[in-house]
């Protein structure tokens, strides 16, 4: 069995050298469907930090739900210890992705999400994130007010179906006369409208 003898092989050498070997052996495992094994070959690979395609291995197979939970870990202690919000913007993001399709916890990629929106409350990439989580599980009091705020980051016609969608969630949460306001924003943002 070549992957079993490329892990033990790997084992006994210096990281270094036999960080190549466990990658080996973690693509072995992977086509062989045992992504429990390859997650542990790739683990093993990343402990030489100098192995460039480790991490990315590590990272897939998390994606997959393996190991998910140590590399959510560490990339929360990064986004803790980053000095800039590119660099924690950069983890939170890897953390969300992480948390919707390794862990499939919608509520934790959102609070990691919402992180983002610290430091910009206005990044509409983070913002249409949010919207299709909390659309896909049908939270329509959370979806109210990020479909406003994508609807004022925003103009035209995108802008004015946000707006709308804000409106018509407020309308049916029974608050119709609070449903003025996103009208007014979706009027301002595309006067042209036939509404």
């Amino acid at each position: 069995d070549r992957p079993a003898w490329l892990v033990a092989r790997a084992a006994t050498l210096p990281p270094a050298e036999g960080a190549p070997l466990a990658l080996e052996a973690a693509l072995y495992f992977d086509l062989a469907g045992d992504l429990e094994q390859a997650a542990a070959a790739a683990m093993r690979a990343a402990a030489d930090v100098s192995e460039p395609l480790a991490p990315v291995f590590v990272e897939r197979y998390a994606l997959e739900g393996v190991g998910a939970d140590e590399l959510v870990a560490s990339l929360a202690e990064r986004a803790s210890q980053a000095t800039t919000a590119v660099e924690r913007r950069e983890h939170y993001e890897r953390v969300a992705e992480l948390e919707l399709r390794g862990r499939h916890d919608g509520p934790g990629a959102l609070s990691w999400l919402q992180q983002i929106l610290l430091d910009a409350p206005d990044d509409l990439p983070t913002l249409h994130r949010i919207e299709r989580i909390l659309i896909a599980a049908r939270a329509a009091t959370a979806l109210e007010p990020v479909a406003i705020a994508v609807a004022q980051a925003l103009d035209g016609a995108e802008a004015g179906a946000h707006a709308m969608l804000a409106a018509r969630l407020r309308y049916r949460a029974g608050a119709w006369d609070e449903a003025f306001v996103p009208t007014q924003i979706a009027y301002a943002k595309q006067p042209t409208s036939i509404w």
